[in-house]
């Protein structure tokens, strides 16, 4: 491995802002060379912090499997703002080279609206079927080596959630008991399309840590935590900040060239009038 490519990887580890920073002017073509010889997670680490029109140009200009692998590693609603972006055709070659659970319910996701909460949900979600029972359920969650630390939602066979449940639950229930029986049944849901605005200053965080996300027939899609959900709120309250300044920005300009506007006419009108005075007196 060349000594500047490892030096770029080592930087883009440790500083992955700093290093989005440094590569911003970088035309997207240069970039797409770049990063076609850095590990997928480390150049997805530096993407999140660039310009997103950025980002789906320079990903475009990869084949689409190199594109697909870092496509994977994005979170979730950069994912979905990025490939918006793109044309139809590059984004299908990029869809058909992520991992089939990804691809499914990103192409589902990018069924909704732009700002919708199905730009924030994460599509890797743990999930139990309802009538599993406990004791499978932990020989499952042992064998698949899965984190067994927070909530599972239970689904019934047409992928709709009807429960909650977690490892301690699952413990203390008889191991011939279905998961549905112990499971709890208030799972907080929201429908993809629900704007973000609606969704991060909602009570239900007060006392929820993630909520389930649905489409119009219950169908679960994901999930979204209350950390997308800080992270939503920051950007929104960004872009409402930066959309106010650019308001006085532009009520100020126009002030001034209405200001500008009476100097000009009160020069022409006391022109007008010396330009009077001045023919009554040669008359």
């Amino acid at each position: 491995m060349k000594v500047s490519v490892s030096l770029g990887e080592s930087f883009m580890r440790a500083h992955p802002v700093e290093a989005a920073l440094a590569l911003e002017d970088v035309e997207p073509k240069e970039l797409a060379r770049f990063f076609g010889r850095i590990p997928a997670d480390q150049t997805a680490s530096v993407l999140e912090f660039l310009d997103n029109e950025v980002v789906a140009a320079c990903l475009q200009s990869m084949t689409p499997g190199t594109a697909g692998a870092i496509v994977e590693r994005l979170r979730p609603q950069t994912r979905m703002v990025v490939l918006r972006l793109m044309p139809a055709r590059s984004r299908d070659r990029i869809l058909a080279t992520l991992e089939e659970a990804i691809a499914e319910q990103t192409r589902r996701s990018l069924r909704f609206r732009e700002g919708s909460v199905a730009e924030l949900m994460e599509t890797a979600v743990r999930t139990l079927t309802g009538d599993t029972k406990s004791g499978e359920a932990l020989q499952r969650i042992r064998r698949t080596r899965r984190d067994a630390v927070g909530t599972f939602f239970v689904l019934d066979r047409q992928h709709r959630v009807t429960g909650i449940t977690d490892l301690h639950t699952l413990m203390r229930s008889p191991r011939d008991q279905p998961i549905s029986e112990s499971a709890r049944e208030q799972v907080p849901r929201v429908l993809a399309g629900t704007l973000q605005s609606d969704l991060v200053d909602h009570p239900v965080w007060a006392e929820e840590n993630s909520v389930a996300v649905v489409d119009e027939d219950g169908v679960f899609l994901g999930a979204i935590d209350h950390r997308a959900v800080a992270r939503a709120r920051n950007r929104l309250q960004h872009d409402k900040s930066r959309n106010v300044g650019l308001e006085t920005a532009i009520a100020l300009g126009e002030l001034y060239w209405m200001g500008l506007s009476g100097v000009l006419d009160g020069l022409a009108g006391r022109h007008d009038e010396s330009k009077k005075a001045e023919e009554a007196d040669n008359g």
